[in-house]
């Protein structure tokens, strides 16, 4: 609490979207419309025999030029994540430190780390 023992004011921007946020979204839209672009060409009798990480990065490029290269990458690494990975519980699973992943419902995901149990945050989206 603030001296004299008021509450501090709500912060304005706890509804404000972050770069994480707008990568994540991009990156779902992306996954949605490649995976469209698969089955529509699946359905065509066409195969795309490119690797499926050589398929993300080339429309990554493609649609999301203006991104620098590192948040490129990382729209790259969050498609791939979701579409042939665990996706949230990836980077619990990449935590040396984590010994445990409990997942009791798409919000509820906890860890154990040194014995104790806590909630994490990371969740999937339903």
């Amino acid at each position: 609490m603030p001296p004299g023992g008021e509450k501090a004011p709500p912060s304005p921007l706890r509804d404000v979207a972050t770069v994480s946020d707008h990568a994540e979204a991009l990156a779902g839209d992306l996954r949605r419309r490649l995976a469209e672009r698969r089955r529509s060409d699946a359905a065509a009798g066409r195969r795309d025999e490119r690797p499926l990480a050589a398929a993300v990065a080339e429309l990554v490029a493609a649609e999301a030029a203006v991104l620098s290269p590192a948040r490129r990458a990382l729209v790259c690494e969050l498609i791939m994540r979701e579409t042939v990975g665990l996706g949230p519980l990836e980077e619990l699973l990449a935590d040396p430190a984590v010994e445990e992943v409990m997942v009791n419902g798409h919000r509820d995901v906890y860890v154990e780390r040194a014995g104790r149990i806590e909630r994490s945050a990371p969740a999937f989206p339903s």
